[in-house]
């Protein structure tokens, strides 16, 4: 991971370097080639904001392609790519209201099963402190009152020795040490994953995401500009 951000860092800066305006698909590919950047980055800037594609040229600086789209369209009488990112903004702003309000709804019964889980959970290591101090009090009335140190002795040992066993077998079952966030996950993480509701609710949050980045990059990409209200004839 560290290498790619590193090659991904100094693909950018190569980028910025060039001063280029638009570079061919081909050029741009070869440069990402070079840096040891995968192909799938285009896509990551292009997401973001930082380039825009159309047809087999890049555009390495979108908001300046934005302001002068306008005066391009009008004067060859095509449609502004800028007033079509701009409907289709405005279209991903209803889709995101309609995603925020799913969320919205999803969010009670989400929280309902977080707080059941907490509820068990906090029973589990309720349960567990409990049974420590249940086991250290037997040990202690016969150690020191009903037996003696020396029957207790071997008696402690071998408890202590089959507790440990347990704890090995458990970071074998599950395949990492025995502690606090295993007991988390294995117990309590995995059902609530598997939740109807919590799905329900992190699809839907991660579209309101999804469509709030894809909306940042569309205005970045857009820039200033603004529907005419008076369109030329």
């Amino acid at each position: 991971d560290f290498l790619q951000h590193a090659n991904a860092v100094r693909f950018n800066e190569a980028l910025a370097a060039s001063g280029a305006h638009t570079m061919p698909r081909k050029s741009f590919d070869a440069l990402m080639e070079k840096h040891g950047v995968p192909r799938d980055h285009l896509n990551a800037l292009e997401a973001a904001g930082s380039v825009y594609v159309l047809d087999d040229i890049v555009h390495c600086h979108p908001p300046a392609l934005a302001k002068a789209a306008p005066e391009l369209a009008r004067a060859s009488g095509a449609v502004d790519p800028a007033s079509v990112e701009w409907d289709a903004c405005a279209s991903m702003r209803a889709d995101l209201m309609a995603a925020r309000a799913e969320l919205a709804d999803a969010t009670p019964a989400f929280e309902a099963v977080v707080e059941r889980a907490a509820r068990r959970r906090r029973a589990i290591w309720g349960a567990g402190v409990c049974g420590g101090g249940l086991q250290l009090a037997i040990i202690s009335r016969l150690t020191y009152f009903d037996l003696d140190w020396d029957t207790m002795e071997p008696i402690s040992y071998f408890l202590g020795t089959g507790t440990s066993l347990g704890f090995f077998l458990l970071m074998l079952r599950h395949g990492s040490e025995a502690s606090a966030g295993l007991v988390d996950r294995a117990y309590v993480g995995e059902r609530l994953a598997g939740d109807d509701c919590v799905v329900k609710y992190l699809a839907a949050k991660d579209k309101v995401t999804a469509l709030e980045n894809a909306i940042r990059a569309k205005e970045a990409w857009v820039g200033g500009w603004q529907p005419d209200a008076s369109p030329p004839p």
